[in-house]
């Protein structure tokens, strides 16, 4: 049987901070009063974030409510996300959003019989449903992970700087993925 892990916020946020990736501001929040502050401190919009990693359905069933643009609707975000999720969503991460953006997804694979494996291909919602754009078995050749940011790219339709960004990306995650097969998985 395959075995999945998903690395989840906070510590998918914690790992690309130590790679010196760009992540918007978050905090980690154990009640709905500290979600409130943090809300308040980062400023709205923001995205509300379950801890648990099991994530089997998009939106707020599924641990993620996105476009929060004040405290009452963050209140009622949090709550819906309680009723469903129950304790397992604690702590949530509370995160800025980043208005204007394109969300990709990025997946490192294990196969025992192939190797390990990079995905690049859409986030959000559509990537629970759409397979991954691309992608390569690892050690990444060069101008691979260029090659997949630029079909990522095209569906995305991202401007050339998110297209690069997205390439460094790849590149960090196929090196980490070639560096600990461990995680691959």
């Amino acid at each position: 049987t395959e075995q999945t892990h998903t690395l989840w916020s906070p510590a998918l946020d914690d790992l690309a901070l130590h790679l010196d990736l760009p992540v918007a501001p978050w905090r980690r929040a154990g009640s709905l009063d500290e979600a409130m502050a943090a809300g308040a401190e980062l400023g709205f919009p923001v995205v509300l974030k379950a801890a648990s990693p099991v994530r089997r359905t998009v939106g707020e069933a599924g641990g993620a409510a996105i476009d929060i643009h004040d405290e009452a609707q963050l209140a009622a975000a949090y709550e819906r996300m309680l009723a469903v999720r129950g304790p397992a969503m604690l702590p949530v991460v509370v995160q800025r959003m980043i208005e204007g953006t394109a969300h990709a997804k990025l997946e490192l694979h294990q196969d025992r019989y192939q190797g390990a494996w990079v995905a690049a291909g859409l986030g959000g919602s559509a990537g629970d449903v759409v397979r991954p754009v691309v992608r390569r078995f690892l050690p990444l050749l060069g101008g691979e992970a260029e090659e997949m940011a630029a079909e990522v790219a095209r569906v995305l339709h991202l401007d050339h700087t998110s297209q690069e960004a997205l390439a460094a990306l790849v590149l960090h995650l196929a090196r980490l993925g070639a560096a600990v097969p461990e995680l691959a998985l």
